[in-house]
């Protein structure tokens, strides 16, 4: 599962144990999508998990590559249940991601980015309620 949302917009074959894997587009999957942007100018791509609403959170990439999956924000970690089943898409390239590219480096652009991601889910979350 891991490899098949591995590459924002995949552009090779990844082959385990001799079977192909089948790539999707996490984008592509999702319900009720609204889409914005934030400065600097990246696009962010909100909508409902189509398949199941235990996964949820953001999926940011860096450079096509996914860095972190399923990172919840501020509002999705609270008690009231805002933002559940909701995934957001970002590629987020200038932010810094770790040596081991797992996580991004725990700066200040990285929090602000954090916080401006969780105001704006929650704008998308009121809107489709």
């Amino acid at each position: 599962a891991y490899c098949s949302i591995l590459y924002l917009k995949p552009k090779m074959q990844i082959i385990l144990q001799g079977q192909k894997v089948e790539t999707q587009f996490v984008t592509k999957t999702l319900a009720n999508v609204f889409k914005d942007s934030y400065k600097p100018v990246l696009p962010i791509t909100f909508g409902y998990n189509t398949k199941t609403k235990e996964h949820y959170g953001l999926m940011m990439y860096h450079k096509n590559r996914l860095i972190k999956a399923y990172e919840r924000v501020a509002c999705q970690r609270r008690v009231d249940r805002i933002g559940i089943g909701v995934i957001g898409v970002i590629e987020c390239n200038y932010l810094t991601p770790t040596h081991n590219k797992q996580d991004f480096d725990n700066t200040e652009i990285y929090r602000k980015t954090m916080l401006s991601l969780g105001s704006k889910l929650e704008e998308y979350w009121k809107e489709v309620q």
